[in-house]
Formats: structure tokens, C-alpha cells, sequence
């Protein structure tokens, strides 16, 4: 196994571990769950930097049902993360200012279930 291979293997370990302790909001606290969300983010665009090539040989090559499919789940996962990002920042500015974030929160909490049912997915389908 090659050293970048290695890197990847250690960032998406990183990646699942924070994720992980993220869904536990109730246990570790808003703090916590700020701060963790600011190390996924660092890791996810680590992540996308590490994978580069794949986003670069996007449109060559011949397209099978395969690839198609691995394609389709990359796309939904980095939308679910962007919808995440930007509903977290929704819900702290809406506790700043005191306004209701209720529908904020509850997309922000599917979402992140939704998330973790393609990141399996990818997983399943990088692993093999």
C-alpha cells in the first residue's frame, strides 16, 4: 500500500469517527458538535483534495451502470453536506438572534441520517 492510499485510509477513519460522535449531539453538547463540524469540513475538503483525480477524470472514459451509480452517490453525499453546513449555520444564527430555527433543525437531523445511509453506500462501493 502506497503512502497516499494510507492518508486516504487514516482521513476517512477520521471522517466516519467525527461523524459518528456529530449524530450524538445529545451526549457531547453544542460546543462539541461546532467544533467537530469544523473538523469534518477540514477533512471532507482534505478528502476532495486527496481524490482530485477522480473529479478530474470525470467526464473520460466509457460509463457503466458501476460507475454511474458510484458517481450519482459521491453527488448526493457532497449535496447532503452542503445542505448540513449551511442548515448548521442557519440554526446558530437563528439561536443568536432568538428566532424560531425549528424547520432548520429538523432538516439538518434527516439530513444527517440520510447522510450516513450513501456514505455506507460509498464505502461499500470504495472498499471493494
Amino acid at each position: 500500500m502506497n503512502l497516499k492510499k494510507i492518508f486516504q485510509n487514516i482521513i476517512d477513519v477520521f471522517m466516519i469517527i467525527i461523524f459518528s460522535f456529530m449524530i450524538f449531539y445529545n451526549f457531547t453538547g453544542e460546543k462539541i458538535h461546532k467544533l467537530f463540524g469544523i473538523f469534518l469540513l477540514f477533512f471532507i475538503i482534505l478528502h476532495i483534495f486527496i481524490n482530485l483525480s477522480w473529479y478530474k477524470n470525470l467526464f473520460k472514459g466509457k460509463y457503466t451502470f458501476k460507475r454511474i451509480f458510484k458517481t450519482i452517490t459521491i453527488f448526493i453525499i457532497l449535496n447532503i453536506f452542503i445542505i448540513l453546513f449551511f442548515t448548521g449555520i442557519k440554526i446558530l444564527q437563528c439561536k443568536s438572534i432568538k428566532t424560531p430555527y425549528k424547520i432548520y433543525s429538523d432538516i439538518h437531523f434527516y439530513s444527517s441520517y440520510l447522510e450516513i445511509f450513501f456514505i455506507f453506500i460509498h464505502l461499500v462501493q470504495t472498499k471493494k
